[in-house]
């Protein structure tokens, strides 16, 4: 489900930053891919919108390697990868840059986990990942979330379920259970 929202030049900013920093090699692409839902997401739970850019500049990296880019033209497996590269090197430089060390972190465990995760074949906790981390890019990790993060780590068995009941705790606390309900859905 799309809804408009002042966020969703997000998108565009991603496009423009990798287009700037890829050259003549990356065409941008017109129209209406998958929606920006995880910065929106961010933006519901008063999270800042470097972190919005970071989560969706990262989760367009992820699309580049995995699936299809929402903003760029990428015919090339090998080109899709290496901007792949670049959108996840683009959001983790906007947290650095901005000074958020924590956030780096939160988003490097997500690069990371979401891929090994992907080999896997688990989409459920890839799921959990993306809900999770871009929560805590807005309100912060706590022992619960690194817990349930090593538990996913691990494989233990029910750790994508403890990721999905800290998020979905903290996100409807804040009165954002909707824009998470949303983020779930605009992922599938």
């Amino acid at each position: 489900m799309t809804h408009p929202a002042a966020n969703d030049t997000v998108l565009n900013e991603v496009r423009d930053r990798a287009v700037s920093l890829g050259g003549p090699l990356l065409v941008p692409l017109d129209g209406e891919g998958e929606s920006p839902v995880l910065a929106r997401l961010v933006e519901s739970l008063g999270g800042s919108n470097t972190a919005s850019l970071a989560v969706e500049a990262v989760r367009e990296g992820f699309l580049c390697h995995h699936a299809s880019s929402r903003v760029l033209a990428l015919e090339d497996e090998d080109l899709a990868l290496l901007v792949g590269d670049l959108l996840y090197a683009i959001g983790l430089r906007e947290l650095a840059q901005a000074g958020h060390t924590g956030s780096v972190s939160i988003l490097a465990d997500l690069i990371r986990l979401v891929s090994e995760r992907t080999e896997a074949g688990d989409r459920v906790g890839i799921e959990s990942l993306w809900l999770a981390q871009t929560a805590a890019l807005a309100v912060g990790s706590d022992d619960r979330h690194r817990a349930a993060l090593v538990a996913l780590e691990a494989g233990e068995d029910p750790a994508a379920e403890r990721l999905s009941d800290w998020s979905r705790e903290v996100v409807e606390s804040r009165g954002a259970g909707e824009a998470l309900s949303e983020a779930a859905q605009g992922l599938q």
